[in-house]
This record gives C-alpha cells, sequence and structure tokens, in this order.
C-alpha cells in the first residue's frame, strides 16, 4: 500500500435535486386523477416518499397496524386498470413490511405506475412516480436516469442536468458503464439544445471514449451519430462527416438506426449542395418514413431532385407535398425546400408561387426564419428573371449526377438490408 494510503477513490455524489414543494404533497396527482383512483395515487406516492426518506432502522415504526388492510380496501373501492392494479398492490406491502421489502422493488413498482401515467396522458403523475423510484433506490444509477429523463421531457431541465449529474458519479463508482455512457450522452444533447456546443462535445467525447474503453459497440454508435450532428451544426464538415462514417460502421448493416443516421446524412450533404449523393440516399428511406417526417422528407427530394435536374423525382415530390393535410406543422418546411427546387430547375413561376405561399404561413406562425428563407427565393427568383443570376438547375447538375463519396456508396450499401 502506498505510503499515502489507499488508492481506491471514492467519487463524490451529488444529492438528488429538490423537489418543489408541490411535488412534496403530490398535488399534481389529484390535479390529473379525480376521485377514488387519484386519493389512492396521492396515498400510495406519500407513502413511498415516506418510507424512502427514513432511514432503515427506523421504517419499523412509520406505519400504524392495519394501514395495510385500510390501503387494500382503498385499492379494491378504486378499482384500477390491471396494468396499474399490480404495482400499487406492490406499493401496499410497505405498509405492513417496511423493514424487509426489496428497495428495487419499490423502485421498480413505482416505475410501473409511472408506465401507466405516461399511457394516460398524466404527465405529472409520471414525473412524481419516476422520481419516487429514484428516491427508494438512491443508489441506482438506472433509477437515476429514468428520473432524469421524465424531468427533461416535462422541460425541467435544470431538475434533469442535476439527476444526470447524479446518474454519472452513481454510474462511475459502481461500474455501470452503460449507465455512465448514457448520462454524459444526454448531458451533452441537452447542452447542444442550448446551443452550447463545447459543453456538447465535450460530454460526448467522454461518453466516446467511456463506451470504448469497455467495449459498449451498442452506445459507440450512438455517440458517434451524436457528435455527428454537433459537429453539424457547428459548420465544421469535415469532423461530421469522419464521425457520420464512424457511427455507419459501429451500428453495422442493417441496423434499424441506420435509417435515421442516412436521413441526418442526407440533410447534411444537401446543406452542403451535394445533391447528387443525397438523392438517393432520401428516395431509399423515405418509404420508411411516417407522418410529418415523410413529408419532411418529400420536400428534401423536391430540392435534391432539383440540385440534381431530375424532372421527374422533383414532381412525384411536389405532389406528395401539396397533398398532405395543411394542419401538419412540418408541410411548411416541406413547402420550403421544395421551393428551393423549383428554384433550382429554373421553374421560377412555380418558385415564386410557394415561397409567396411559404412567406404568408410563416407570418402568421410568427416564424421570422422563414420568412426571411422565403423573401430571400424570392429574391433569388427575381434576380433570375432579370439574367442577374445564373441557373444552376438542370444542365450543371446532371454533370455532377455520377458523383458520390465512400459514405454515400457505404450508406446505400448498408440500407439494403434495413427493412423499410
Amino acid at each position: 500500500m502506498s505510503k499515502y494510503g489507499s488508492r481506491t477513490r471514492r467519487w463524490r455524489v451529488p444529492p438528488a435535486p429538490a423537489l418543489a414543494r408541490e411535488r412534496l404533497v403530490g398535488a399534481s396527482l389529484l390535479e390529473e386523477t379525480e376521485g377514488e383512483l387519484g386519493a389512492l395515487l396521492w396515498r400510495t406516492y406519500r407513502t413511498v416518499c415516506a418510507w424512502a426518506s427514513t432511514a432503515p432502522a427506523d421504517r419499523g415504526h412509520l406505519f400504524a397496524l392495519g394501514a395495510r388492510d385500510q390501503r387494500m380496501a382503498d385499492l379494491l373501492a378504486a378499482a384500477p386498470a390491471p396494468a396499474l392494479e399490480r404495482p400499487l398492490g406492490v406499493l401496499a406491502e410497505l405498509l405492513s413490511d417496511p423493514v424487509r421489502v426489496s428497495p428495487d422493488r419499490v423502485g421498480i413498482a413505482c416505475l410501473s405506475v409511472a408506465a401507466w401515467a405516461r399511457e394516460a396522458e398524466k404527465p405529472a403523475t409520471a414525473l412524481e412516480f419516476t422520481h419516487a423510484g429514484a428516491l427508494a433506490c438512491p443508489g441506482s444509477a438506472p433509477f437515476a436516469l429514468a428520473a432524469a429523463r421524465e424531468s427533461r421531457d416535462n422541460g425541467e431541465s435544470d431538475q434533469a442536468e442535476a439527476m444526470y449529474h447524479r446518474a454519472v458519479a452513481l454510474a462511475r463508482q459502481v461500474g455501470d458503464w452503460d449507465s455512465y455512457v448514457r448520462a454524459h450522452a444526454a448531458l451533452g444533447k441537452m447542452a447542444q439544445s442550448r446551443g452550447a456546443y463545447p459543453s456538447a462535445r465535450k460530454s460526448h467525447l467522454r461518453a466516446l471514449r467511456a463506451a470504448e474503453r469497455h467495449r459498449l459497440g451498442y452506445l459507440r454508435a450512438m455517440v458517434l451519430h451524436e457528435l455527428f450532428v454537433v459537429e453539424t451544426d457547428c459548420r465544421n464538415f469535415a469532423p461530421a462527416e469522419q464521425y457520420a462514417s464512424s457511427a455507419a460502421d459501429a451500428y453495422g448493416r442493417g441496423h434499424g438506426m441506420l435509417r435515421v443516421l442516412a436521413f441526418d446524412v442526407a440533410v447534411f450533404w444537401m446543406i452542403q449542395e451535394r445533391y447528387a449523393e443525397a438523392l438517393p440516399v432520401f428516395l431509399r428511406i423515405l418509404p420508411a418514413l411516417e407522418g410529418e417526417v415523410q413529408v419532411l422528407g418529400w420536400g428534401d427530394v423536391a430540392r435534391t431532385a432539383g440540385g440534381v435536374g431530375d424532372e421527374a423525382s422533383f414532381d412525384l415530390a411536389y405532389r406528395n407535398v401539396l397533398a398532405a393535410p395543411v394542419e401538419l406543422p412540418r408541410r411548411l418546411d416541406a413547402l420550403r425546400e421544395t421551393a428551393h427546387g423549383a428554384l433550382l430547375l429554373g421553374r421560377l413561376s412555380l418558385a415564386e408561387s410557394l415561397a409567396e405561399e411559404v412567406r404568408v404561413l410563416a407570418r402568421d406562425r410568427n416564424d421570422h426564419k422563414t420568412v426571411f428563407v422565403a423573401e430571400s427565393l424570392l429574391e433569388e427568383a427575381e434576380m433570375r428573371r432579370k439574367g442577374g443570376a445564373m441557373v444552376r438547375g438542370a444542365g450543371a447538375a446532371v454533370e455532377a449526377r455520377d458523383v458520390s463519396s465512400p459514405l454515400s456508396t457505404a450508406l446505400l450499401r448498408a440500407l439494403e438490408a434495413v427493412p423499410v
């Protein structure tokens, strides 16, 4: 042993963030669910919080004799759905045997209640019980991760970030490298959403090093994908493409996430005007897209088809964008991309009419960025009418149609094994 003592390092685990006062009393549970079921959920939540906040040696004195029988009577009266009845029955056992009950069993039951609440569109209840599960299992990184995700999805970013940091420390202390990587990656995504790209890059690189060191290939691919997105947002195109290539290799042929990566890479090429590489990828993955994402995909096809002078693909995409329900929010984005494609093809009247429609819709939504893009498209169309700018459409683009990169070839081959 070293003369300075043991080299074993005990990592400091930050405490769970303090809950808001209204969460301590569980008022939101009663707001989301009325009647006997709401009262049962509230009492159960209070029971878990009281049990988890009490030292194990003192838990035997928490509840009165007969409390469990009364809770079971409440459970029968509330008549919850089977998916909720089972975990509530487990949590009722706290009242009769608070000393010997397993914390993991309590935590899992809390997460089951939270899952029911999400399905029932009761976000506050899901949040309360997810945090109760983390409180019941204070040494568990996966439970801290679950609480962090629930806070993040409910817009409580400060609390989510605090719980992610707690998950990092807990995971590092017990060697749970899966949770460690996921928590760092989540911190990176939160930093990216704030525009804090240096912090995002730092968190993702920590996650990547841990995934590589501990041979977590499935997480390595995910983190490489996120680093690609970060570098793309930062307009660092060379390292972004390298990360995308590494992510494609790490996912492997036929992996379900290849579709998501391929879509992101095709957009990456499109914004660099590398239309010949982007178009075949968009066309390959489009059948697998659904709803608003598919509408947006058709808009991207229209823009890239315009860039390579592919009239038939542009017309097909244009028809599909117009046929999309007008209430879809992403239809506006698809119309904007279609206007780009029409301009690239030299169809100036169509480009102007689409850009004008985009401008009107964007003004109605107070989307100032899209208004600016639409006005720029109208100005460029006017310049071309006056001969002030060269049309870049069909003629110039067709010559570049056979251009491809190793990444585009690899992506298309890998996607052959992905069902559509």
